[in-house]
């Protein structure tokens, strides 16, 4: 790996040579984590909003906080994941 660039909002880049065999171990496995989150999320999706039935107490709010919290985590790493796969897949594609 080559030393990191930064690009126009600052992060780093990185330039990796990977023989075909290399590309294809790394889609796989960027494939089966996006699968992974998905499955995380498969479950019932946390509202923006808390409803009435979160908010009857601190224990209900508490735990909605928490739900929002690890659903919009969940959420994240699947758009960082599919970005990544995007890189790796000669037409682009991702689901």
């Amino acid at each position: 790996m080559k030393t990191p660039k930064h690009d126009q909002t600052g992060e780093p880049t990185f330039v990796v040579e990977l023989t075909e065999d290399q590309r294809k171990s790394v889609l796989y496995a960027l494939e089966d984590k996006l699968l992974e989150t998905k499955r995380y999320m498969s479950g019932v999706e946390v509202p923006d909003q808390p409803a009435e039935h979160h908010t009857c107490c601190d224990y209900h709010l508490q735990r909605y906080e928490r739900d929002k919290e690890i659903y919009d985590a969940m959420r994240a790493r699947k758009r960082a994941t599919v970005s990544t796969i995007k890189l790796f897949t000669k037409d682009g594609d991702a689901s």
